[in-house]
Formats: C-alpha cells, sequence, structure tokens
C-alpha cells in the first residue's frame, strides 16, 4: 500500500527563536493569519519520522501543531477579540489550546508534541 501524508505545520520554531516570543504573546493581531499556531522543530521532526514509519496510513492530511497557541491570551478571547463574526465553534476552547486541531495527528500517529514555548520564555501571564 502507498503511502502519502500531507502534514500541515504550525508556524515551526527552533529553540534559539523562543526569545522571540516575548515581541508578540500580548499582540493578538500579530500572528493571526496562522491562527497563532506554533510547532518546535523537535516537535515536528518526530511527526515526520512517525509518518514514516506508521503502516496503513494511505492518504492522510495531518496538522502538526503544538497543543496550545503561541499567546499569552486565551483562545477563546483570541477569537473573541479578532475574529468576532466567527460563532460556529465545535469545541471547548479551554484555556490556551491550540485553533490548529492536532487530534487526528495524534490518533493516527501515536505522536504527542512535549515542547511547549512556556518551558523556555520566562513570562509574567496577563492571563492566569
Amino acid at each position: 500500500m502507498k503511502k502519502v501524508v500531507s502534514m500541515r505545520l504550525g508556524n515551526v520554531i527552533s529553540p534559539e527563536m523562543y526569545d522571540n516570543f516575548l515581541g508578540f504573546i500580548h499582540d493578538p493581531e500579530q500572528r493571526k493569519r496562522i491562527l497563532w499556531s506554533y510547532i518546535d522543530t523537535r516537535d515536528a521532526a518526530s511527526a515526520f519520522r512517525l509518518a514514516v514509519e506508521t503502516d496503513g496510513l494511505g492518504a492522510v492530511p495531518l496538522n502538526i501543531a503544538a497543543d496550545e497557541t503561541s499567546m499569552d491570551i486565551k483562545s477563546k478571547e483570541l477569537m473573541t477579540k479578532v475574529f468576532p463574526n466567527v460563532t460556529d465553534i465545535r469545541e471547548e476552547l479551554d484555556g490556551f489550546v491550540s485553533l490548529l486541531n492536532n487530534k487526528k495527528a495524534k490518533e493516527l500517529l501515536n505522536w504527542q508534541p512535549i515542547h511547549s514555548w512556556r518551558s523556555y520564555v520566562q513570562v509574567e501571564s496577563l492571563n492566569t
């Protein structure tokens, strides 16, 4: 069986790029075109490896993103402020949950992103 795995990546962030987060994490207008998504290069690499190693995938599109947004503003507040006309929200937007759904990648690849920007950036949160 042939396999074609199309991966839609959040903004790919290498470890040294976490220093840039303080410049945008409180500004909802920045990064809105990517729904504030990101993925650490190491987590993206593990998804690529698992896609190659996993049998039976066939042709499948997968979102590869962190479990959280790249913002220090809660997801529901981001959507309300930046996209007020979007009212058909089909899942709970608890906390800082990613708006780029990665559940299919987790299920099919048995993948889990493990690198969170919050582990690398010292910030006094406006939303605790």
